[in-house]
């Protein structure tokens, strides 16, 4: 006697081998990981597939790094522009980082031109 019969459902996406055009079927799981983790898979022929594209979630994951390395750069702008205020209020000239009592008389004298 042969082996039992064996009934199976499952619900598979449809893929088209970008090389030789074979549409093959996936399941719902296989695909939406495949999706997140680009990892290579196979048509039934053995040519390699890969999703590239980038998901919602990772789209979202990049924009808000590139938010957050937008304000650690400005803050470090910003602090950079504040201490230099703060050396120049301090009487230290921006330009040669020397101290004088009288920076605007140096300022005027030393490094302006033209004036």
């Amino acid at each position: 006697m042969g082996l039992p019969a064996v009934k199976f459902e499952a619900q598979l996406h449809l893929v088209e081998c970008w090389a030789c055009q074979m549409m093959f079927g996936v399941t719902s799981y296989f695909e939406s990981r495949r999706r997140e983790d680009h990892q290579t898979f196979y048509c039934p022929a053995g040519h390699g597939q890969v999703w590239a594209a980038e998901t919602d979630l990772e789209k979202e994951r990049r924009k808000s790094q590139m938010l957050a390395d937008q304000v650690r750069m400005e803050r470090e702008e910003r602090l950079k522009v504040e201490r230099k205020l703060k050396r120049v209020h301090n009487g230290t000239c921006p330009h040669c980082n020397r101290s004088f009592a009288n920076l605007a008389r140096h300022m005027k004298s030393k490094h302006e031109k033209g004036k």
